[in-house]
């Protein structure tokens, strides 16, 4: 049998199997649980604010590892445009955290992309689950790719393997029913279609396929696939003995990071006394409540801040300091946060001001395990007398839980002698408050990945792909992976 004249023939040539490669050609608002949220409308970062090449100095901190590719199989994906004569679309899932705020920052892979292909251009499309396969009823998120340098492969002649980097720089909350699932599905863009997504190690035992396998969708071959198909209904002819039958996951990790929560005081009550005097007159008065990380070893990353905050300034400009703690009281700056990342509306107002929900995201900023520290954000102001800032407390709460550690404390610096006091010494009754404030940091037991195969009792340590015998495979393995480190 010609397969290269049967593939041609079918008008889909959408696969590349090792063992016949030779004979193959050719408003700014956080939304709902589980969907993609930024800090704008659209991605992140527009496409001219992304580094203008690949960097291959990039740092990925691995949070979901779909595995290396395995050289067995490489399903075609790309898309012209859509009046284009074909379109192909492979895609695979990755689950989310529930209960976590999981950080995306990006998603690489390793895509065959055929030496003819003159500037290869890519772009991602995350779609989100529609019972098990990718909801083609909804509009993608759509990322620019950056295209890595080319390796020839001994197992795709005509094909350079690339590494692949999608910056997404996104943030989504995992649903607590641990149903959220993303699809990924990455295509090429030029006239030459000639981009194969890799399958993965971790496929080559089907018990090993995470999730949903690789699905695939050709809407313009003969015949069609209009709806996604897993890729082992899927094959040009019924006959065809290399394809059917594979039931296989595609290469991927996400770098990003998995945010648990530390304090949840997210609960606001519409009044304000003494969370800054009023008027807040030349920025002089700061309020800061506390909360602790418990004993451990090393360090606690800061993933995200939540405050909410009533305020006529300009909500741009509101900005957050880490204190160290020094007896129950805010003591020595520690971290300036800078100016917020992102803020919304929460239709509330206070005292004629509207409520802001401000939030600073990942910071990068660690803290030491077992100690307390104070948390104290402001608002910058301009000119005018008008201009307020007051950060609400926390709701009152039942069974003696109001309080976590100590109450909030507040300063005025045009007092003679500044100094933190607690807030009850200024509320009406003298009743002591926290503040409204939600705190995360980076969840060190929950990195989501998955381990790359038993290696059994014995090995060498050459062998990389851990098929028995060392080759080509092992090396091009090696290459990919140089550089590399093993540590997040």
């Amino acid at each position: 049998m010609n397969i290269a004249k049967l593939l041609v023939a079918a008008s889909a040539v959408t696969l590349l199997c090792g063992a016949a490669s030779a004979a193959t050609t050719n408003d700014a608002k956080e939304i709902e649980l589980g969907q993609l949220v930024g800090r704008n409308a659209g991605p992140v970062l527009a496409v001219e604010e992304l580094p203008p090449a690949f960097d291959p100095n990039f740092v990925c901190n691995v949070i979901w590892d779909n595995g290396l590719p395995d050289n067995a199989f490489a399903v075609r994906s790309a898309d012209p445009g859509p009046n284009a004569l074909h379109r192909f679309f492979a895609g695979d899932d990755f689950v989310l955290q529930p209960c976590r705020w999981n950080y995306i920052e990006a998603v690489e892979m390793f895509i065959a992309i055929g030496q003819d292909v003159v500037s290869p251009e890519m772009e991602l499309r995350v779609y989100p689950d529609c019972d098990g396969v990718p909801d083609k009823t909804q509009v993608a998120d759509v990322y620019p790719g950056r295209i890595g340098e080319g390796i020839p492969t001994p197992t795709f002649p005509g094909f350079n393997v690339h590494k692949v980097r999608f910056h997404l720089d996104h943030w989504v909350f995992g649903d607590p029913s641990g149903c959220d699932r993303l699809w990924f599905v990455p295509v090429g863009l030029t006239n030459n279609t000639k981009y194969f997504w890799i399958s993965t190690d971790v496929g080559l035992d089907a018990e090993r396929v995470q999730g949903a396998q690789g699905h695939f969708r050709a809407p313009t071959t003969v015949p069609a696939y209009p709806d996604w198909v897993a890729y082992e209904d899927y094959c040009p002819d019924p006959n065809f003995p290399i394809c059917a039958g594979a039931c296989i996951d595609y290469n991927f990790r996400v770098c990003g990071k998995i945010c648990a929560t530390l304090k949840d005081q997210s609960d606001f009550d519409l009044i304000g006394e003494a969370a800054t005097k009023f008027p807040n007159v030349n920025d002089t008065g700061m309020s800061a409540d506390n909360f602790q990380i418990s004993p451990g070893l090393g360090s606690a990353e800061i993933c995200r801040i939540e405050a909410w905050l009533a305020t006529t300034c300009n909500p741009d400009l509101t900005f957050g300091t880490i204190f160290d703690n020094f007896c129950d009281k805010p003591g020595t700056e520690r971290i300036a946060l800078g100016f917020v990342d992102f803020w919304e509306l929460t239709g509330d107002t206070f005292d004629g001001m509207p409520v802001y929900k401000f939030v600073w995201f990942c910071t990068g900023e660690t803290l030491p395990k077992g100690r307390n520290y104070w948390f104290a954000p402001s608002s910058s102001r301009g000119v005018s007398i008008q201009e307020r800032s007051v950060w609400l407390f926390r709701t009152r709460q039942e069974l003696c839980r109001d309080i976590w550690i100590t109450e909030g404390c507040y300063i005025n610096w045009n007092d003679d002698v500044p100094a933190f006091q607690p807030v009850s010494e200024l509320t009406q009754g003298n009743v002591a408050r926290d503040f409204a404030f939600k705190i995360d940091l980076v969840d060190d037991s929950a990195d989501g990945s998955v381990p790359q195969g038993d290696p059994g009792l014995t090995f060498d340590v050459a062998d990389i792909n851990r098929n028995g015998s060392v080759g080509l495979e092992d090396l091009q393995l090696l290459l990919f992976s140089f550089g590399n480190t093993t540590t997040p």
